[in-house]
C-alpha cells in the first residue's frame, strides 16, 4: 500500500505505476514523520513509557498533525473507531488463552513433506520470536516483567 524511497528516480516514476489504493512517501518525509511521533511518545510520563510500547503506541496518535496518522487514515480508514479491550474484564480467560497458545508453541515443527493441508488457507500459524526487554528508548515488554520458568 505504501512505497517508501529516498531515490529521486523513484520519486519521479512512482506516481506513474501506483494504483489508487497505493501511496508513495518520500523517505526524508517519512523519517521526519517518525521522528515527530517518537518525540510525541517520549513526552509521555515515565510510568507510561515503562509499560510495553504497544500498550500506548499500538496505533498512531488520534490527535495532532502526524504523517503516520494520515497514512493510517488513508489505508486503514476505521482505525480511529477501534474498540479498546478491557483486559481487566474477568470474562476474558487469560490462563486458558495462554495455555491454548502454549500448545501451539510446543507443537513439533512439520517438515514440508508432513504438511497435509493447503498452506495458503490455514486457520492459524505459530511463529516463535525472541523479544528484547528494551530496544532504544522503548520497553518492548513491561519494565518489571520477569521471565517465568
Amino acid at each position: 500500500m505504501v512505497f517508501v524511497s529516498s531515490d529521486k528516480l523513484h520519486r519521479k516514476c512512482a506516481p506513474l505505476f501506483l494504483r489508487s489504493n497505493q501511496q508513495f512517501i518520500w523517505g526524508p518525509e517519512l523519517k521526519e514523520g517518525l521522528d515527530k511521533i517518537n518525540k510525541h511518545y517520549l513526552s509521555l510520563p515515565d510510568n507510561e513509557k515503562e509499560k510495553e510500547v504497544m500498550s500506548f503506541a499500538g496505533y498512531p496518535p488520534k490527535d495532532g498533525d502526524f504523517l503516520i496518522s494520515e497514512i493510517w487514515d488513508r489505508h486503514f480508514p476505521n482505525w480511529r473507531e477501534r474498540k479498546e479491550v478491557d483486559l481487566s474484564d474477568k470474562k476474558i480467560k487469560h490462563k486458558e488463552l495462554v495455555a491454548h497458545l502454549k500448545k501451539f508453541a510446543e507443537a513439533p515443527t512439520l517438515s514440508p513433506e508432513e504438511v497435509d493441508f493447503d498452506m495458503s488457507s490455514t486457520d492459524s500459524i505459530s511463529m516463535k520470536r525472541m523479544v528484547r526487554k528494551k530496544k532504544g528508548s522503548w520497553f518492548q515488554v513491561p519494565k518489571g516483567l520477569e521471565p517465568k520458568e
